[in-house]
């Protein structure tokens, strides 16, 4: 009954990992209203109440992640970068990745928070899932994926709006309507 608050200072990247339908979006949404944010391979229909810019195609979203790292740029209130589909855009664009493990590498020095939202987490998913220093999980259909996700053993088994996060420690939660 008590808000889990991640500080994404001291836990700056965020992999949310769980099924179609399971909430990530709507958890990031509810996340993000008010922040400085950019959503790359969200679809149109998702997290409509965010106002930030939105950009689709590997190639566009290439660039831009190229831009950013060339043009640094340091943010004090921080910039979120939300990536939807990450699984997708993982399996189908090897310098996307390039360019994703530079921006978790550096992107805490310049107030940059990376957040990547996906179906399935393990290493050959996201092959740099271990530079995510929090790691969220919501219904997933195998749970013992929960721990290879989470980097953590972990003896659950999620209900519809249950997740479990690992940050600086294993945590247990429930989403709710806001």
């Amino acid at each position: 009954k008590v808000p889990i608050v991640i500080d994404m200072k001291k836990t700056c990247h965020c992999l949310i990992v769980g099924l179609s339908g399971s909430g990530k979006s709507k958890m990031v949404e509810a996340a993000l209203k008010g922040k400085d944010c950019i959503l790359l391979n969200a679809f149109p229909e998702d997290m409509t109440t965010l106002k930030c810019r939105r950009i689709f195609t590997e190639e566009r979203i290439f660039k831009y992640l190229s831009n950013l790292l060339e043009n640094k740029q340091y943010y004090e209130n921080g910039f979120y970068i939300c990536i939807d589909e990450g699984l997708v855009l993982c399996n189908t664009s090897k310098r996307v990745c390039k360019l994703l493990q530079d921006i978790l590498s550096i992107g805490r020095h310049y107030g940059w928070y990376l957040i990547l939202l996906s179906q399935a987490g393990t290493k050959n998913d996201i092959p740099f899932k271990n530079l995510f220093n929090c790691r969220v999980c919501l219904k997933n259909v195998d749970p013992s994926s929960y721990s290879v996700v989470l980097g953590a053993p972990v003896d659950v088994k999620l209900q519809p709006r249950e997740f479990v996060v690992y940050h600086t420690d294993i945590e247990y939660g429930r989403t709710y309507d806001v």
